[in-house]
């Protein structure tokens, strides 16, 4: 059993501990959400038929799946490269994005898509 001096050691270590975590920021929110495993869904419907939507997602870093098929790629950065692409590409036909993640929203608001 412990003694009231080592209980009382314990939560003042405690009590440091979680000051020193609560006031010194490692990252802000964004920093935070971005270095979570991203959610890759992304779903594009014909906004004049509901019908037809394309849905890409990436799995495992360096699988792209669509529709019907999914295409293995020797890495992650090309996976990434291959997910816009499709992306794009389902914009072209004039489909509009009915969910996507934040980080793909945003780089295509800074890009847009002629």
């Amino acid at each position: 059993m412990l003694g009231s001096g080592r209980i009382s050691c314990i939560r003042r270590c405690r009590q440091k501990w979680l000051k020193r975590k609560l006031e010194n920021q490692i990252c802000d929110l964004d920093q935070l959400i971005d270095n979570l495993r991203p959610q890759t869904v992304c779903c594009l419907i014909n906004p004049n038929d509901y019908s037809q939507w394309d849905i890409f997602e990436i799995r495992n870093e360096t699988e792209l799946k669509k529709e019907d098929e999914m295409i293995r790629y020797r890495d992650k950065e090309t996976t990434w490269t291959e997910y816009k692409k499709s992306i794009e590409a389902s914009l072209r036909k004039g489909y509009q994005i009915h969910y996507a993640p934040k980080k793909i929203k945003d780089e295509l608001t800074q890009t847009p898509i002629e």
